[in-house]
């Protein structure tokens, strides 16, 4: 009897570990997937994910390549790509509400167009502070002869 008393004591530590190491296989997603431009891996480009409890800045391997295993599972996820104002191309964004296992989200950046320029107020004077300006693609149609 104190033999078996003994083996249960033994297998307590075991059992404890096996326990806490699913609990964090389940509390925890991995987000990854591969940034491409006109069908060519993008490498080098700014990926900045964000969610309930954190975030993360990474950047895309040679063959545009992106991962980050540590990501809780069951609450929102934004994804920003960024390539760089010099590559012409377009910034790409995705979230979800609820994420609930592994995600794989792959993005085929678009050409895009780099807008300056200075924003002042009603009063003439500068805007200083910092915000974004969203455009989003339109399509015009001229009347005819115009």
């Amino acid at each position: 009897m104190r033999k078996g008393f003994i083996v249960r004591l033994l297998t307590l530590p075991l059992f404890i570990f096996l326990l806490a190491s699913q609990a964090y296989a389940q509390t925890n997603i991995t987000v990854s997937g591969t940034v491409t431009h006109e069908g060519q891996p993008a490498a080098g480009i700014d990926v900045f994910m964000n969610w309930h409890e954190g975030e993360v800045y990474l950047e895309t391997d040679a063959s545009g390549f992106y991962s980050y295993d540590r990501v809780p599972v069951g609450g929102w996820l934004n994804i920003k790509i960024t390539p760089s104002a010099a590559s012409g191309l377009a910034t790409a964004n995705w979230n979800s509400q609820h994420v609930s296992g592994d995600v794989t989200k792959d993005f085929a950046l678009q050409d895009g167009h780099l807008l300056s320029g200075s924003v002042y107020l009603p009063e003439g004077d500068l805007y200083h502070e910092g915000g974004w300006l969203r455009v989003l693609p339109y399509t015009l149609s001229l009347p005819d002869g115009e």
